[in-house]
């Protein structure tokens, strides 16, 4: 999901009578109501057998869980976040310690020819 579409459905679900929802069954209807605000609206689904009690149920189990897996993208989002920011650290660090080393290398390969232009009788084993 992009991003507009995470802030989007949180909107949607800010704007919300508060939860969590519960279900009442009635004759010819199903209630879904606030748990948490006996004064907040009561929605109405008639029966029109165009729905189920799945259907109801995920109704009244979405207003707890779209905002807990809304936190927990962000919560996820921080964490990817920090460990890509820590990767990328740890790559700088790497690429820098492998070029100093290639500079040691030069720098002991120099040192090893002015040597060996010295004292010609020197052998080097890499």
């Amino acid at each position: 999901m992009t991003q507009q579409e995470l802030d989007a459905l949180k909107a949607l679900a800010d704007a919300a009578t508060p939860g969590p929802w519960e279900e009442v069954a009635e004759s010819g209807e199903w209630w879904i109501t606030s748990a948490s605000d006996e004064t907040a609206s009561l929605y109405v689904i008639p029966d029109t057998g165009l729905m189920n009690q799945a259907d109801v149920d995920f109704i009244a189990a979405s207003r707890t869980a779209v905002p807990a897996l809304l936190a927990e993208v962000e919560r996820l989002q921080v964490a990817w976040s920090a460990e890509h920011d820590a990767y990328i650290r740890a790559d700088e660090q790497a690429r820098m310690a492998k070029r100093d080393a290639d500079e040691l290398r030069g720098e002991v390969r120099e040192l090893q020819n002015r040597l060996s232009a010295a004292d010609p009788d020197i052998v080097w084993i890499d």
